[in-house]
């Protein structure tokens, strides 16, 4: 009897232990068709698999992780907030928890929450030195809160551990008339990496006009013109008629701002 019952333990707890391994397995496999999802950018498609996988297994954090991305990508921010929160707290390798946070700290600032989304990427910063993209978002943040020096090094951190056009033409931007040659410099290394940078393009055009290219400021314009920018209309009057009186105003953070000075 006491054989008999050791066995229908043993029998019980291997079937839980198989139970649980193909939950686990189907999780995972859930997940996977999440991803897909994902990359083929259908957020509704992959939430509904990431659901699954976390109904199959609650550990799984990378499918709270992802499934917070796409709540987010489909307007449900409190969700997006509380699957990041479950996500960070369920653990795992620093990279992972890197990522959480990087997450989290876009929805916080999408939301306003400028000290909640810079207290994530210190964090993320922490746990990844190596993150250039976490370096680049937090000298974004930072230039928008006033910090240009902490922006400039942070984007200068970027540019060291990935030279990149984004990086460059943000930290070009925050030297504009501190130093509108080293701006130049960052502008034209922008454009090296990407000539369609329209960051870049419009700024190296204001930068070479402040150091007396006008030459080379209309060349800029021209080339701005032909991407086709939702300026362009405003551009090509503005290079009709150019005088350097015309050419007033800054480009807006990050992009080109159509006003009406370009008339």
């Amino acid at each position: 009897m006491q054989i008999s019952t050791r066995l229908l333990a043993i029998t019980t707890l291997t079937s839980l232990v198989l139970g649980l391994f193909g939950s686990y397995c189907a999780s995972d496999w859930m997940f996977g068709n999440g991803l897909k999802a994902t990359a083929a950018a259908e957020p509704v498609h992959a939430l509904k698999n990431y659901d699954i996988a976390i109904a199959l297994n609650p550990f799984n954090a990378p499918a709270w992780l992802n499934r917070g991305a796409s709540r987010a990508a489909t307007g449900d921010l409190s969700g997006a907030a509380s699957d990041y929160e479950r996500a960070l707290n369920l653990g795992g390798s620093p990279e992972f928890l890197a990522i959480g946070h990087l997450n989290r700290s876009s929805l916080r600032k999408s939301q306003n929450d400028l000290d909640g989304a810079l207290a994530d990427l210190n964090d993320a910063i922490e746990l990844n030195t190596s993150d250039w993209s976490a370096h680049h978002e937090r000298g974004l943040l930072l230039a928008e809160v006033g910090d240009k020096t902490g922006a400039i090094a942070d984007f200068t951190e970027a540019i060291r551990l990935n030279p990149n056009s984004e990086s460059f033409a943000a930290r070009g931007y925050e030297l504009d008339y501190l130093d509108d040659s080293g701006a130049l410099s960052d502008y034209n290394q922008a454009l090296a990496l990407d000539p369609k940078n329209v960051s870049a393009l419009y700024g190296s055009a204001y930068a070479k006009l402040r150091l007396g290219d006008k030459a080379g400021a209309i060349a800029a314009l021209k080339e701005l013109v032909k991407l086709e920018t939702p300026c362009a209309a405003q551009l090509r009057k503005l290079l009709n008629s150019f005088s350097a009186r015309n050419f007033v105003g800054e480009p807006s953070r990050r992009g080109v701002s159509c006003g009406t000075d370009v008339a």
